[in-house]
């Protein structure tokens, strides 16, 4: 391959990837999921946009969700008022000749640039009262939920999971190792408790139900791994649940190996 600008990466400018992050905008909450069914937008983050993607690939198992990067002109809002914001102008943004409003694809990213192309018109008119209302605060809920639970959980993964070996090898070495069984992690678990919490977030249909099965994953799987477990919990921002406290562990149990 010919570059004809030698090594643009060394040269120390911005690049255009720049665009995808809030810093580059200087601004809060620049990361947003936006539910076409409800012509609102689900929530806003201001921290990691790939996490915030991974949050709307898990949502979309309740709702259809789209990504959007709110740029530097674009009106600030948060998440008391984000189910109040719609998009303005809804026609700019196609996904494989379909509207926003109709398609049904998995997320895909989008930038908004223009300043008015956000405004507040309120709690959409079916979702007020009733029945309706109470759905749209559970989903709303458990959006915040599953946000939280992305980031304490790569957080916890990226500091105590010392064996990633499965995703490094199958990622980075592809056909270059014997076939045998790798650890994703130090766990019980034949996924890694990172996936198997994932796949919880993404099948349940309440926080509680969750929160439930999240505990059962850590007491069969995960009882080995007091100081992970607990820091997971602490970035939730919970205590670890007294039943996870009282598990014996045997901390010689797992050496890291290929099985």
């Amino acid at each position: 391959m010919n570059i004809s600008q030698k090594e643009p990466w060394l040269k120390g400018n911005v690049s255009h990837h720049a665009r995808f992050y809030a810093s580059w905008y200087g601004k809060r909450n620049a990361n947003a999921i936006y539910a076409p069914g409800l012509d609102r937008f689900l929530l806003v983050d201001n921290f990691d946009l790939w996490l915030t993607m991974e949050v709307a690939r898990i949502l979309s198992s309740k709702i259809p969700t789209q990504i959007f990067l709110l740029a530097k002109d674009v009106p600030e809002f948060d998440n008391s008022n984000c189910l109040e914001t719609t998009i303005i102008d809804k026609r700019k943004y196609v996904i494989n000749g379909s509207n926003i409003l109709t398609a049904r694809q998995v997320p895909s990213l989008h930038v908004l640039v223009e300043p008015d192309s956000v405004a507040n018109v309120g709690i959409p008119r079916d979702y007020q009262t009733g029945t309706h209302k109470e759905m749209l605060d559970n989903l709303r809920s458990y959006s915040l939920f599953v946000l939280r639970n992305i980031h304490a959980i790569t957080i916890a993964d990226s500091i105590k999971n010392i064996t990633p070996f499965e995703d490094m090898i199958k990622t980075y070495l592809p056909d270059q190792v014997p076939d045998i069984k790798l650890p994703q992690d130090q766990s019980f678990s034949s996924r890694s408790i990172k996936n198997e919490i994932k796949a919880v977030l993404y099948q349940s249909l309440s926080v509680s139900e969750a929160l439930d099965r999240i505990e059962n994953i850590w007491y069969q799987h995960g009882y080995n791994l007091p100081e992970y477990r607990d820091m997971y919990y602490y970035y939730m921002g919970l205590e670890t649940p007294v039943r996870l406290k009282e598990q014996q562990v045997d901390r010689n149990y797992f050496t890291p190996r290929a099985v």
